[in-house]
């Protein structure tokens, strides 16, 4: 028979069956509920909440995933003893449903989860910071970093989950974008490490604008690999289609004719979206006419991507100009990163 635990929410009792570990029934933790869990039979020493409610626990069990207890176990405590905590009954609930059956704890909310936290660091339970980094990016909780990437980041970077508080940060550019959005800004200003991550979110705007300024420099048709360097009609004549070459003798007809390669939209649509989470060397492929493979599938005018791949040799001396300028201004950006 699997153990059973207890949850209140909502004041109503709810009897869950769960078993450690075998993904059964869920303990779910949610702002405004009151969570209790019922430990196992079978304790062998009382741990008591602030509120006088009394847990009997497995000093075995409790020893082995906090140091904190272990060294107060290994005082000699008697099991008719009590150990007396200064922490609510919710606090302790969560902190023991987290070592019994990590794996059927379910947290909706920021507060219920920085309560864990914050037990967890203060009698020292490293597993739950391990568990909860690993289990909030794969979305087995509340969805933290869609609805409140904010207040998450600041929880991650106040107990140690890296992992989660990357994917805030990420999640939190999102919502700035070039900060545009005042509100998203002043409140994550007000946060505690709130400044980091506007420096952190600012190389990113910084980073976005360099892309976009490269990328999508359409003015002069394709963009070229020098401000002041015209585009080659004999070159460009190689890497268009039918359709886009007709444009293109007009543009020659006519100089004060803006000429944009349908494929060229597409290409830069993709390598920004690329580049926007991944460094320039790990994106080589960007460069090189094989991308067109990708390219395809995405295009509006999927003929005109196609013309490029044959004229390979064409497009890499091209591209590669390209991401010999992007390197350019992005090292800047990181040596300003780095100060």
């Amino acid at each position: 028979m699997p153990a059973t635990y207890s949850v209140s929410c909502h004041g109503t009792d709810l009897s869950l069956s769960a078993k450690c570990r075998n993904g059964h029934s869920p303990l779910v933790a949610r702002l405004g509920a009151s969570f209790h869990f019922k430990v196992p039979t079978g304790g062998d020493i009382s741990v008591t909440s602030c509120e006088g409610l009394d847990f009997v626990v497995h000093s075995e069990t409790l020893g082995r995933f906090s140091s904190t207890f272990a060294d107060m176990l290994s005082v000699g405590t008697k099991g008719e003893d009590a150990i007396l905590l200064g922490d609510d009954a919710e606090s302790v609930s969560l902190m023991l449903a987290a070592i019994y059956c990590p794996d059927a704890l379910c947290i909706l909310d920021l507060d219920p989860l920085e309560k864990l936290l914050r037990m967890s660091q203060k009698y020292d339970i490293p597993c739950v910071v391990r568990t909860f980094d690993a289990t909030i990016p794969q979305g087995l909780h509340g969805d933290f970093l869609k609805n409140d990437p904010f207040q998450l980041f600041r929880i991650c970077t106040s107990y140690g989950l890296e992992n989660t508080a990357t994917l805030a940060v990420k999640s939190i550019q999102d919502q700035l974008g070039y900060f545009q959005n005042q509100k998203a800004v002043a409140r994550l200003a007000s946060l505690s490490g709130g400044s980091i991550i506007l420096s952190l979110a600012g190389m990113g705007a910084a980073r976005a604008k360099i892309l976009h300024d490269v990328l999508y420099d359409f003015q002069s048709g394709l963009p070229p690999p020098d401000s002041d360097e015209e585009p080659d009609p004999e070159m460009l004549s190689n890497l268009l289609c039918t359709t886009c070459y007709k444009t293109l003798k007009n543009w020659v007809r006519y100089p004060d004719l803006t000429f944009r390669p349908h494929w060229l939209f597409d290409w830069a649509r993709l390598s920004f979206n690329e580049l926007m989470s991944k460094d320039l060397d790990e994106c080589s492929d960007l460069f090189q006419a094989g991308v067109f493979a990708r390219v395809v599938k995405i295009a509006d005018h999927p003929y005109c991507a196609q013309e490029v791949r044959t004229h390979e040799l064409i497009f890499n001396n091209w591209a590669g100009n390209v991401r010999e300028k992007l390197r350019k201004k992005l090292t800047q950006l990181d040596i300003i990163h780095q100060l």
